[in-house]
């Protein structure tokens, strides 16, 4: 079984037309498994600092859209990654104009590799700052030196 994932951070109620079209997109998928999560945010959550801890998405966060769409590989052992990748890429951009903005926030417990990632030698705070302040936001810094 393969999979890949994305998460998404939405702070205001999607218009109809998004949520209608949104479900097309899961509708035309022919997949092994599709798995859409909404997580609720608010709450308690509201009221603490983005900067109290490590994870800053939670004032004015209604709820986590998580995607993720899994495979096996086909009869042929043929790969269909490509085309699963695609749609799920094609699914985030679609969302881009209804969720978290500069930068667009993702839960770090949902990783993405399109987001980022350091590489295997010489990873740097410049390479990681890429893809951490997607999860961490301006937290980043401090979370970074707490991990060096």
């Amino acid at each position: 079984m393969h999979f890949k994932s994305n998460s998404d951070l939405v702070h205001n109620t999607l218009p109809y037309e998004a949520v209608e079209e949104f479900w097309k997109w899961c509708s035309d998928i022919n997949s092994s498994g599709l798995v859409i999560h909404l997580h609720p945010y608010g709450g308690r959550m509201n009221e603490i600092s983005e900067s109290e801890t490590p994870f800053p998405h939670r004032k004015g966060v209604l709820y986590e859209l998580l995607h993720v769409v899994m495979w096996m590989e086909d009869k042929d052992g043929e790969s269909l990654e490509n085309y699963y990748n695609k749609w799920i890429r094609g699914l985030y951009e679609f969302m881009a104009p209804y969720v978290s903005k500069r930068p667009r926030g993702a839960i770090v417990n949902s990783r993405d590799l399109d987001l980022g990632s350091n590489n295997v030698i010489g990873n740097s705070y410049s390479i990681a700052r890429v893809w951490g302040s997607k999860y961490f936001k301006n937290n980043f810094k401090s979370w970074h030196l707490l991990k060096v």
